[in-house]
C-alpha cells in the first residue's frame, strides 16, 4: 500500500530521509574533537544514570556553533548500543519548553549496596 503524502507532498519515508540528511549535515559541520568529547560524555552518563536527556550533556560540554549537534551524537550512541530511545519526552526549559526525548541507558548498572 502506497503512503499518502504528508506535509509539502512528502511521504513519511521521504520525511525520515530528509531528517537523516539534515543530521548528517549537522554532524559534518561539527568539530571532530567536540564530537569525540560529546560521545565520551554520553558513555559516562549512561553508566551512571538510568535515563538521560540532551540537557544532561550540556552541563558538561561547551556549546558548539550548531545547537542541534547533539542529535547525531545521541544517534551514534544509540547505534553503539549505549542508549535506547523511549517513547517519553520532557519539556526543555532551556529551549522554550520544546520537548526533549528521554533516552534509556543500556550501560547503567545499579550499585550494589
Amino acid at each position: 500500500m502506497a503512503q499518502e503524502p504528508l506535509f509539502d507532498g512528502l511521504t513519511l519515508d521521504q520525511g525520515r530521509a530528509k531528517r537523516d540528511e539534515a543530521l548528517e549535515r549537522v554532524a559534518a559541520n561539527t568539530n571532530a574533537d567536540w564530537r569525540v568529547r560529546a560521545l565520551e560524555m554520553v558513555f559516562e552518563l549512561a553508566k551512571y544514570q538510568r535515563e538521560l536527556v540532551a540537557d544532561d550533556l550540556w552541563r558538561y560540554l561547551e556549546k558548539p556553533r550548531e545547537p542541534r549537534a547533539l542529535g547525531p551524537i545521541m544517534r551514534a550512541a544509540q547505534r553503539a548500543g549505549w542508549i535506547a530511545p523511549t517513547d517519553r519526552y520532557v519539556p526543555n526549559p532551556n529551549r522554550h519548553l520544546t520537548p526533549s526525548r528521554v533516552w534509556s541507558s543500556r550501560l547503567y548498572v545499579e550499585a550494589a549496596g
